[in-house]
């Protein structure tokens, strides 16, 4: 009996399904993750396309799956490779005349394919035909394939079409952009593996103002960090403001005076306040942050206040759209 040979994965063992944190913004796709990981063999799902701006969680929740396969069927070969390393090879075949090595070795050593940022591949033809016809044997002979987009296959551009419907026969599914509640609970996720103490108030001013991305959070988290150790102080709220300022602060920003008294007939008032929480997004989502901000900052925002705010704030930015 031939024996099976087994592959590099390129797996990241830190990545699992234990560390990646669930929120709404990302329930589906870690769900259907995980019943692949559970039975790969199940082809309803196949393919699984994966889609986000960066810094989302989609790299990590492919190395997650890919690592509970490995766990769940040792025997199975699961291979994740980028695009750009898959354009690489395809051209280095081409280049030393071994495409057929390369064609068997993905057709035939592979049991699941994850392939990262498939975005990458527009307007590469050559390298999107050899795809299909490797994505067309691994449909043919059941083989798992997961793939992951900056964006929606209806938004990819230079794709040849048929790949783009093999993209859209299986399962399409997004990850958004974390909630509040979830942003700290990664804050806190983080700041657990790193060993740090940190403030719970400061944790969640980190979450109110760093909302774009993953990756966001982690570096501020790493910079608050790094200003705490070189200068001997410990993580608080009042660190957290001060490194806030200069992280997120835009050229020409005029911070609000934190001693204001909020007048909610002053419409300058609301514009510096916008301007000083750096973000309208943060300021409509929720009522009581923007009265918990007030409370940090030595004015009181009323319940009638506070709605009245986020009303004439939704008001600026229709009027502005």
């Amino acid at each position: 009996m031939k024996l099976k040979t087994k592959l590099k994965s390129n797996l990241n063992p830190k990545f699992t399904f234990e560390n990646f944190i669930e929120g709404d913004y990302n329930r589906f796709a870690r769900s259907v993750g995980c019943a692949i990981a559970e039975d790969p063999d199940e082809t309803s799902f196949n393919p699984l396309f994966l889609h986000s701006p960066n810094g989302l969680g989609k790299t990590h929740l492919l190395h997650a799956i890919g690592n509970q396969i490995k766990e769940n069927f040792p025997d199975k070969n699961v291979l994740y490779v980028s695009a750009e390393k898959f354009t690489q090879e395809y051209f280095e075949a081409i280049k030393s005349d071994i495409m057929n090595c390369f064609l068997e070795f993905y057709k035939n050593l592979v049991d699941v394919l994850i392939l990262d940022d498939i975005n990458k591949l527009s307007g590469q033809t050559g390298t999107q035909s050899e795809l299909l016809s490797i994505f067309n044997h691994f449909l043919q002979n059941d083989k798992r394939i997961i793939f992951s987009s900056g964006k929606h296959p209806v938004d990819l551009t230079e794709i040849e079409i048929p790949l783009l419907n093999r993209f859209k026969s299986g399962i399409v599914a997004e990850l958004a952009t974390p909630s509040m509640e979830t942003r700290v609970e990664i804050l806190k996720n983080k700041i657990k593996n790193s060993k740090i103490k940190v403030a719970e108030d400061a944790i969640v001013c980190i979450a109110e103002n760093v909302s774009t991305n993953i990756f966001e959070l982690e570096g501020f988290l790493n910079t608050i960090s790094a200003t705490a150790t070189f200068s001997k102080r410990a993580i608080t709220l009042d660190l957290a403001d001060e490194v806030l300022k200069k992280y997120c602060k835009k050229p020409g920003m005029k911070l609000i005076d934190e001693k204001s008294v909020l007048d909610v007939d002053n419409k300058e008032v609301f514009l510096k306040l916008i301007r000083r929480l750096h973000s309208i997004d943060y300021v409509m989502e929720d009522v009581i942050r923007i009265r918990r901000y007030g409370d940090r900052h030595g004015f009181t925002i009323t319940k009638e206040e506070a709605k009245k705010l986020s009303d004439i704030i939704l008001g600026m930015t229709e009027n502005k759209g």
